[in-house]
């Protein structure tokens, strides 16, 4: 399902300071009316905070997103935010990098869109679970190591290729060179935060959306598979060097390959995502 098809739905777009519940919409930046996001409130309202940021691939269906996770939503009682990264304006949003200087940077787009919504709809955004698939997990695990206090829990989602926790790598391959210095002062945090990287064990392919850059090749190999095992194996490593525990696992989603719909639908990517994200149902 694309948002081409959603928009067929006609997913209504909300300028009232009310968020209904039950309703998917879709609220545009005031400040960058080209970006926005996907609500949804669940019927049941809002248990103990809970909300779950949901970042889209290149596909851009970030709709789809939202829909998927409705029937979660409303068992767990937590509200989604689906942002939307046009391709016109965010072209590199998966590394968090500007198109130019004249464009805004993804991750200033993203604080200004949460404390918009936040603000106007008076949801407690203070700290939230992360999903990201394909670029989105790209994009959700580099915006968790510049604010881990914003996430409770993240899963990283059948990414093509990871900022490794290695100094002497520049930025988005490594956190050395060009990188935010707040990268590596949040790094301990970062290294500690509950986090779930899940890829599909058909994902094995070296096909042409993914990264074949030779040094991203030999840092962290030919597959999605390989990449994400060794990103939490890189992740660990740092952690045991700086005598942290480190809050990263590995699971490989059986059956699935790099389909979002297909995972969701066939292979329980979502029951997954929030058997990690609010485990026993508890998880505040």
């Amino acid at each position: 399902m694309s948002d081409g098809q959603v928009a067929a739905m006609t997913v209504p777009r909300m300028a009232s300071p009310t968020s209904p519940q039950g309703h998917l919409f879709f609220h545009a930046l005031p400040s960058l009316p080209a970006f926005g996001a996907f609500i949804y409130v669940p019927n049941a309202g809002i248990r103990d905070a809970r909300a779950m940021v949901l970042v889209h691939g290149i596909t851009r269906n970030a709709a789809e997103h939202a829909l998927r996770f409705v029937p979660f939503a409303e068992q767990h009682q937590t509200c989604l935010i689906a942002p939307l990264f046009a391709r016109a304006i965010f072209p590199r949003y998966q590394t968090l990098m500007r198109r130019d200087r004249s464009c805004a940077a993804p991750e200033d787009a993203m604080d200004a869109l949460l404390a918009d919504i936040q603000q106007r709809f008076s949801l407690d955004l203070s700290t939230l679970h992360g999903f990201g698939f394909s670029g989105g997990a790209q994009f959700m695990h580099r915006y968790a190591m510049r604010k881990p206090a914003h996430f409770r829990r993240v899963v990283v989602a059948a990414a093509g290729w990871y900022t490794f926790p290695d100094a002497s790598a520049p930025y988005p391959r490594g956190i050395g060179g060009n990188a935010p210095p707040c990268i590596g002062k949040q790094l301990p945090a970062f290294l500690r935060l509950p986090m779930r990287v899940i890829v599909g064990s058909r994902d094995n392919q070296s096909d042409a959306a993914l990264n074949q850059n030779p040094e991203i090749l030999r840092q962290q190999g030919r597959t999605r598979v390989g990449r994400g095992k060794a990103f939490v194996h890189a992740l660990h490593a740092k952690a045991d060097a700086l005598g942290l525990t480190c809050g990263a696992e590995f699971v490989r989603l059986r059956g699935a390959g790099h389909d979002f719909s297909d995972a969701m639908a066939r292979h329980g990517l979502g029951e997954e995502t929030i058997a990690f994200l609010f485990p026993d149902g508890d998880e505040a």
